[in-house]
C-alpha cells in the first residue's frame, strides 16, 4: 500500500477543495450525513479500479445517501453482535456466584466463608474471561464490518453483500495481515495529523466568534481528509487482494 499516494491523491483533483468542502458541509447535517459513507464507498471502488481521479463529484447525493444508509444499518448489526453473544454469558457470570452465596447462610461459619470466597473467585475469573472474549468478539465484529464495507464498495453495492458472512470470513482468513496493516496506517495517520490540528483549534478557539468558526471549519475539513485517506488505503487493499469485482453468496 502506498501511504504517500493515499495522502496526495486528493490534491491532484482540480476540484478537490470544492469536493472536500461540500463533503464537510454534508457531514454536518444529521441524517443527510449518511451520504458521506456512500461517497467513501465510491472512492474505494474508484481506487480499486485504478481511476486516475478517484474523487467523484457530489452529483448523486440520493445514491450516496442510500449506500450510506445500507452501511449504517450494517454497522449497527455488526456492532450488536458482541452484545447478542455476550448477554447470556454475562448473565451466567453474575447469577452463578449469586446462586452460591445463599448456600453460605445455611452452613457453618467456616464453610460459609469458604463458599463466599469460592463465589468471589469464580466471579473474578469468569468476569476476566468474559472481558477477554468480549474484546476478541468486538474486534472480530469490527473487522467484519470493515470487510463488509470494502466488499460492498467494490462489488455490486447491494444490501445483501454487506451480510455475506461466509465471504467475509474467507476474505479475513486470507488477508488479515494486510487488513490490520491498513487499519494501523490509518490510526497512525489520524493521530499524527490531529495533534497539530487540535493545537491550532485550541488557539483559534480563544478568538471570539470568528476564531471559533474557523476552528470548527478546520476540524471538519481535516476530518474529511482523514476519511478520504482511509478510503484510498482501503481501495488499495481491495485492488491488491483482487477485490475489483467480487462475487458473493448469501
Amino acid at each position: 500500500m502506498d501511504f504517500s499516494r493515499a495522502f496526495n491523491y486528493v490534491y491532484e483533483d482540480e476540484k478537490w477543495f470544492e469536493k472536500v468542502a461540500l463533503g464537510a458541509l454534508i457531514s454536518l447535517v444529521p441524517i443527510l450525513n449518511f451520504a458521506m459513507s456512500g461517497y467513501m464507498a465510491d472512492v474505494i471502488r474508484n481506487v480499486a479500479k485504478g481511476e486516475t481521479r478517484p474523487l467523484p463529484a457530489w452529483e448523486n447525493l440520493s445514491d450516496y445517501f442510500m449506500k450510506g444508509l445500507y452501511l449504517f444499518v450494517a454497522g449497527l448489526a455488526y456492532g450488536f453482535i458482541p452484545s447478542f453473544i455476550l448477554f447470556p454469558i454475562i448473565a451466567v457470570v453474575l447469577f452463578v456466584p449469586m446462586g452460591i452465596l445463599p448456600l453460605a447462610a445455611g452452613v457453618s461459619e467456616d464453610a460459609g466463608t469458604a463458599l463466599a470466597m469460592a463465589a468471589s473467585i469464580i466471579f473474578i475469573l469468569a468476569f476476566s474471561l468474559v472481558t477477554l472474549v468480549g474484546l476478541l468478539i468486538s474486534i472480530l465484529a469490527s473487522l467484519f464490518s470493515l470487510i463488509a464495507t470494502i466488499r460492498f464498495s467494490t462489488g455490486e453495492q447491494t444490501f445483501n453483500e454487506l451480510f455475506d458472512i461466509k465471504g467475509h470470513w474467507g476474505y479475513l482468513k486470507k488477508n488479515i495481515g494486510k487488513l490490520l496493516l491498513a487499519v494501523l496506517y490509518i490510526i497512525c495517520f489520524s493521530f499524527i495529523i490531529m495533534i497539530p490540528v487540535w493545537c491550532l483549534m485550541v488557539v483559534l478557539g480563544f478568538i471570539p466568534c470568528l476564531g471559533q468558526i474557523v476552528a470548527y471549519a478546520v476540524g471538519m475539513g481535516v476530518g474529511m481528509l482523514i476519511v478520504l485517506f482511509s478510503a484510498h488505503l482501503y481501495g488499495q487493499l481491495a485492488a491488491e487482494t483482487g477485490l475489483t469485482s467480487p462475487t458473493y453468496t448469501v
